[in-house]
């Protein structure tokens, strides 16, 4: 039989209802005749709830019980998933990440996954038993839980989905498929039907919230299918082609735009090449991702240099950068916050000049302001304040011609 993995998120399975209506999903596509295995993210609002519980102790929780505290949200979500599918007549176990062996290097709080132990797994589709695995962790070589970062589920049902070479790994949202623009700040948006792999890690990579970049990443170099559907509505939903066999559709899919976006300039650095390996090697170690990375030489013969990153990473970062500089003797940082990041995203955008030239007249008729630019084939992102960042999703979806668009 095929085998699909199934990940449903949180407002999916974010009270007792939902668990069941889920259960019942599972049910009637498991009717189907396939092989099923299930990865749940904690119910909704339940990790904000476990953050509130720390925090009311300590702003800076040990961050061993840190991530074990934030792991038993989606131990419960699993348990009480199994428990409903077992009510309605199916085999059906739960499993932590830890018990899975979903092997993880790196902090507590931001772990990669590095491999995973499938035997248990595999035994119980072979008995014809329906896993239901906790998404977001997974286990250090020390034996400690891990936590795989935001969007950490979808990381976990695409890796599940690579180790057991499933024929599909299906992300049930609260959003039947990958948009023009963001619903919640454009009515005008149309759902795209079909799209490439490579152009939606540009999308979650800008921002688009709809699945983690890791996770399609993960089934773009593992070439397992992956569909973005709704727990709520149809079943139809958005196909990501693993392949880059259709890239000669329209060229401009879609804008996304994310709002939690913070600046770090420095400046005055002598040995640019020096500094700039040893700061991006010490970012690495903190897991913290970084966009747009500018460089300049200034009047001075120095070296001036800036990035953006999502501002709950910022103080880290800055932490790591004013450490660094305490070396350089005229060095300087400083912080931009309250930015946001708009991308344009589409096949061969850069190639295009016309792109980014009708892009950056419509910014400027409508007076917003542009702090930085950078682009690639598949993506042109610009700078701007966050106030302005709704404004400047309407303006560029309809000079791009997205809203009246077939897709």
């Amino acid at each position: 039989m095929a085998l699909i993995v199934q990940k449903f998120g949180g407002t999916s399975v974010g009270n007792i209802d939902s668990i069941r209506r889920v259960a019942q999903k599972i049910s009637e596509t498991r009717q189907q005749g396939y092989d099923l295995v299930i990865v749940v993210s904690a119910m909704a609002g339940e990790t904000n709830r476990l953050i509130s519980l720390a925090e009311s102790i300590t702003m800076q929780p040990d961050l061993r019980e840190y991530a074990r505290l934030l792991a038993s949200g989606e131990q419960a979500a699993s348990a009480l998933l199994a428990i409903a599918l077992i009510t309605q007549g199916h085999a059906a176990r739960s499993y932590t990440g830890e018990q899975i062996r979903l092997r993880t290097n790196g902090p507590y709080d931001k772990a990669r996954i590095i491999g995973m132990t499938a035997d248990n797994i595999l035994a119980d589709l072979q008995r014809g038993v329906i896993p239901i695995i906790a998404g977001f962790q997974g286990v250090s070589a020390e034996g400690e839980i891990t936590l795989l970062g935001r969007g950490g589920s979808d990381t976990t049902a695409a890796a599940v989905a690579a180790i057991l070479n499933a024929d599909e790994c299906q992300i049930y949202t609260d959003v039947d498929g990958i948009y023009t623009a963001d619903p919640n700040l454009l009515q005008e948006v149309q759902r795209l039907n079909t799209i490439s792999s490579p152009l939606l890690l540009e999308f979650a990579h800008a921002g688009a919230k709809v699945v983690q970049h890791r996770a399609v990443a993960i089934a773009h170099k593992h070439q397992i299918p992956l569909r973005i559907l709704s727990s709520f509505d149809s079943d139809t939903g958005t196909q990501v082609n693993t392949s880059t066999t259709e890239l000669e559709q329209a060229i401009i899919s879609g804008i996304s735009c994310e709002q939690s976006i913070a600046r770090i300039l420095i400046t005055n650095i002598a040995k640019l090449t020096d500094f700039l390996t040893r700061l991006l090697c010490l970012l690495n170690q903190s897991s913290i991702e970084i966009d747009m990375l500018a460089v300049q030489t200034n009047a001075m013969g120095k070296h001036d240099l800036n990035f953006v990153l999502n501002h709950d990473d910022c103080a880290n970062a800055l932490a790591i950068v004013i450490n660094l500089i305490e070396k350089e003797s005229d060095a300087a940082v400083r912080v931009e916050e309250h930015l946001a990041k708009l991308s344009v995203l589409g096949v061969g955008v850069r190639s295009d000049y016309s792109v980014i030239t009708t892009i950056m007249q419509s910014l400027q008729e409508h007076i917003i302001e542009v702090l930085a630019v950078t682009c690639s084939e598949l993506r042109i992102s610009v700078i701007i304040q966050a106030n302005q960042a709704a404004h400047s999703v309407r303006v560029l979806h309809d000079v791009c011609g997205l809203t009246a668009k077939t897709l």
